[in-house]
């Protein structure tokens, strides 16, 4: 039936990713998981059942100036703004950001 699994015992301390690459072009995926979260940890759940220590946050943070429309004064010049997760400041797809708050 194809099915493969993956086990690990002890905590992980890192995020891990599993890839699934199907063998044939048609072929259907799913994945399934189970995880145990020692109850030391309780306090430190979310009402979404997320680690709060793991969820990142995202913020607009300022790209680039594009070139301005004159070059001696009186042109305009436009902001471009991005998405960054304020964990490590890496810039990331705009849709982790919230377009409400977006300057």
């Amino acid at each position: 039936n194809g099915k493969e699994s993956l086990k690990t015992s002890g905590p992980l301390h890192e995020a891990i990713s599993v890839l699934v690459i199907p063998q044939e072009e048609d072929a259907r995926s799913s994945l399934m998981y189970r995880y145990i979260i020692h109850e030391d940890l309780l306090p430190m759940i979310g009402n979404n059942n997320v680690l709060l220590e793991e969820m990142d946050s995202y913020e607009w943070a300022l790209k680039s100036w594009s070139q301005c429309s004159k070059a001696c004064g009186g042109g305009i010049q436009y902001t471009k703004y991005g998405c960054r997760r304020k964990s490590d400041n890496r810039m990331v797809h705009r849709n982790f950001c919230d377009n409400g708050k977006k300057p």
